[in-house]
């Protein structure tokens, strides 16, 4: 991911569109994020490929079978609630971010069909209540602070959505394509 970013923001550079160096970290650090959550959902490990896909579609099972389940997708979707606020301006809704959050839970929760965990109804439903919690978190936060809170953090003169999507489909890509690839070849224990 380091080297994707880095070439990305040279890319901008030369295109004489400078990012503020907070904006800069703060992406690197949501692309480390994006990859925890990514490798939490065990996308990417070297498990075969299993099919039939597990897919249980009974919403709030996981509140009475599996709450500290439950609660970990929450708590784990909560900084993505935060950072999109903090980064661009035009996430600055509840419904924008719960979107938006909602639409990568799902591109997790189809991807790990292809045989790297199990598709379930409750994770949609817990991570989308982590986004919003982030996105109140950030509201108190910037509430609690000088109203300027965000602004340097803010991506200049690019295209919010074109940047969110560059850091969530390469993360994807590269944990699914790439890390096993690494896992099976290079570490793998003989």
């Amino acid at each position: 991911m380091l080297p994707v970013l880095t070439a990305y923001f040279l890319l901008l550079l030369m295109f004489h569109r400078k990012q503020k160096p907070l904006h800069i970290a703060t992406c690197f650090v949501f692309g480390f994020y994006l990859f925890l959550v990514i490798a939490a959902a065990g996308i990417g490990n070297t498990a075969p490929f299993s099919f039939p896909p597990e897919i249980i579609l009974v919403p709030f099972r996981d509140i009475i079978v599996a709450p500290k389940h439950f609660m970990l997708n929450v708590v784990a979707f909560m900084p993505f609630g935060l950072f999109l606020p903090l980064l661009y301006k035009k996430y600055r809704s509840i419904i924008v971010v719960a979107v938006i959050g909602f639409l990568f839970s799902l591109c997790i929760e189809l991807v790990q069909m292809l045989g790297w965990g199990a598709t379930e109804m409750d994770d949609l439903i817990a991570n989308t209540l982590g986004v919003c919690l982030g996105y109140i978190s950030y509201c108190l936060i910037k509430r609690g602070l000088h109203k300027d809170f965000g602004v340097p953090f803010q991506s200049n003169s690019i295209n919010d959505t074109a940047e969110l999507i560059l850091l969530s489909a390469s993360t994807f890509l590269i944990m699914a394509l790439v890390q096993p690839i690494i896992g099976n070849n290079i570490f793998a224990i003989r």
